[in-house]
Order: C-alpha cells, then structure tokens, then sequence
C-alpha cells in the first residue's frame, strides 16, 4: 500500500487569482495503468463552464440543465452523461412527443416509443429540425454509453454535448418567446398608429 498527500498554493501569471491545490494519491483507489493517477482538489471550487440563464425553459428541465453543468464541472462525467440524455427525454416529455418514426433497414419507418423514437417524433412534429434531431442522437449514444456500459465519456466531447443542448433550449424554448415579444410589441406600435 502507498499513499501520497501533495499541498500547493498556486497563482495565475494572467489575472492573479490564488488558488490551493490538494492532491491525493492512495496506491488501493488508483488504476496504476492510468497515468496521472490519483485525485486534484482545487479551492475554491473551479467552474469551468457557467450554466445559461434561461428565461422560458420549464423549471425542470432548467434545474436539470443546472445539475448537468455542475456534474460537468465536479467532474462526474458519466452522471453528466447520463444528465444530458435525461435533458433529451425531457424535452420529449414536455412536448408531448411519446413516440416516432425510425427508419428500418429495407426503408418503412417503423414507430418506436424509445429515445430514439422520440427524437424522431420531436422532428416529426416540427419542435427540432432534421439536422437537430441528428444532435440528439449523438446525445442519446453518449448517455446510453454512460449508464449502460458505464463508460467515461471525454470531457471535451461532453463540453460539445452541452453546447448542443444549450442551442436546444434556446431553439424550442426562447427564440419563440423572444419572437412572440416581439411581434407583440410591433402589434402594439401599429395600434397606436
């Protein structure tokens, strides 16, 4: 058995921000086939990424969105995963969308009430476009690849993940509302006129 306990005190050369850094290292919790193996604990607490403030996202899907990012940025990124495929079923369920039409080998679309159906009815029904629906796919693989192989995904394609999920909301849900203000504002105008 080996255990190591590294303390230091860093500050960035750029904007001056101070910073602790704990390492950990105990030989019975570490892969020694990974390399840099062992735990780095920052504090304060580093987020990498902040989370969108989103106006007219439902309050679920918004909290949610939230706890994907925090995952993200604690570094559970199997849960972070398996967040943003959560984020996906949840867009489904507030639109209504049960099923859909997948496309089969020998070309009749055969009706699914799986994931992948709903991203197909998503489009189906005229929430997402085609090319759309094609990114929820690609979040759909990530997330069944985390909670049923449970495989790490790559930190830098879940950032992709959540960029693609944040274009989301602000397609279903604030864009419209941003337009039906401002159609209402130009009714308004020409009233008064």
């Amino acid at each position: 058995m080996d255990w190591q306990e590294d303390y230091q005190i860093l500050q960035c050369g750029g904007c001056k921000a101070v910073t602790f850094r704990h390492h950990h290292y105990f030989s019975e919790d570490a892969n020694p086939w990974e390399p840099n193996h062992g735990r780095d604990y920052y504090y304060p607490k580093r987020d990498d990424r902040t989370a969108k403030e989103f106006d007219h996202v439902p309050t679920t899907l918004g909290l949610l969105y939230d706890e994907v990012v925090q995952c993200f940025n604690n570094g559970s990124l199997i849960l972070c995963a398996a967040g943003l495929r959560a984020l996906v079923e949840g867009l489904c369920l507030d639109r209504g969308v049960n099923e859909g039409p997948v496309p089969q080998p020998n070309g009749a679309p055969k009706r699914s009430r799986n994931l992948e159906g709903k991203i197909y009815g998503l489009h189906e029904q005229g929430v997402v476009t085609a090319s759309s629906a094609g990114f929820l796919h690609s979040h759909r693989f990530l997330g069944n690849e985390a909670v049923h192989a449970l495989a790490r995904p790559p930190r830098d394609e879940l950032a992709l993940a959540i960029d693609i999920v944040e274009h989301m909301l602000e397609q279903v849900y604030e864009i419209p509302a941003k337009a039906a203000s401002l159609k209402n504002a130009g009714d308004a105008r020409r009233q008064k006129t």
